[in-house]
């Protein structure tokens, strides 16, 4: 009866929303890795992980890459937008379901045939409000360290 329990247990568990269910295929994730390690430029690192959904709380399995990179002054002058560019490029469509912006980070959006790109990237330093033109020029010589979690996963 424990045996019957437990198959049971599994199979509902793997209907209702497990690790399979909600990962797009391979060939899709390491694509989206190819483009954004492309036009960033970034080194990633995957590995399974966790999207939490802000308007739900739900918790979506998904593939997670991860990664870090520093631009020197006169490296890439928007990184952020060379990446858009070259998603739209290969037919990824803007949302704005998850999307901010901040003086130190922004958080934005891609789908493509019900898959979801969440990027999430954040830079150090930041630029705040209220520096002066020279605090703004001092900022602009210092390296810019670049991180980034992208969540890739299906639309529920």
């Amino acid at each position: 009866m424990h045996k019957n329990f437990s198959l049971i247990f599994t199979i509902v568990f793997l209907i209702s929303g497990s690790l399979y269910s909600q990962i797009p295929g391979k060939n899709i994730y390491l694509h989206v890795k190819q483009i954004t390690e492309n036009s960033f430029p970034i080194k990633l690192d995957l590995e399974n992980g966790e999207f939490k959904d802000w308007n739900t709380g739900k918790i979506i399995r998904c593939i997670l890459m991860k990664g870090e990179h520093v631009f020197k002054p006169g490296d890439m002058t928007d990184p952020v937008s060379q990446l858009s560019v070259a998603l739209e490029k290969e037919g990824w469509v803007s949302t704005f379901e998850y999307s901010a912006d901040g003086p130190d980070g922004t958080v934005f959006t891609y789908s493509k045939n019900k898959v979801m790109l969440v990027y999430e990237i954040s830079w150090s330093p930041g630029h705040e409000d209220g520096l002066t033109e020279e605090e703004e020029k001092e900022l602009e010589k210092l390296p810019v360290t670049y991180s980034m979690s992208l969540y890739c996963f299906l639309k529920q």
